[in-house]
């Protein structure tokens, strides 16, 4: 799991531990990935607790689920490295293109193209790009892609 997961992360060498969740009374240690049924997930794991009843909302509330089911970054890098050897591990993963086309519904078509267009274009150019002839660059790049979309 800790290879899967840092190679999910592209560039980093270490895990998310943010992204673990961890339940010492089940002895779990469960890898959450966006857009890969995380809400179900946590929903289902935090009613399995006893300990709440959450809704939608609650379960995105990291402050309440928290307390319930801990993050693996609350714990020391000894007893992190103790989980992985001693609980069991698992992460759900999605097909890449299907989870491009939940993300992009979800995000552009239910909260609005224009909202999250000029969210990304900032984040592109903060990220990827030094220089401003690449952000124009990156900007076509977007509006290409939602182009091929919904044509296609």
């Amino acid at each position: 799991m800790k290879n899967t997961c840092m190679r999910l992360q592209l560039q980093n060498t270490e895990p998310q531990w943010v992204s673990m969740f961890v339940s010492d009374k089940r002895r779990y240690v469960y890898c959450a990935v966006p857009k890969v049924a995380y809400t179900s997930w946590m929903h289902t794991l935090l009613t399995l607790t006893g300990k709440m009843s959450p809704t939608r909302e609650t379960v995105h509330k990291l402050k309440i689920s928290d307390k319930i089911i801990k993050r693996a970054h609350y714990y020391t890098l000894v007893q992190r490295r103790q989980l992985l050897q001693k609980y069991y591990k698992f992460m759900f993963v999605r097909e890449p293109m299907e989870r491009l086309v939940s993300a992009y519904t979800d995000k552009v078509l239910h909260l609005g193209w224009d909202r999250l267009k000029s969210n990304l274009e900032d984040r592109i150019k903060r990220r990827r790009h030094t220089h401003a002839q690449r952000g124009k660059i990156a900007k076509k790049c977007i509006t290409s892609f939602v182009t091929i979309k919904i044509k296609y």
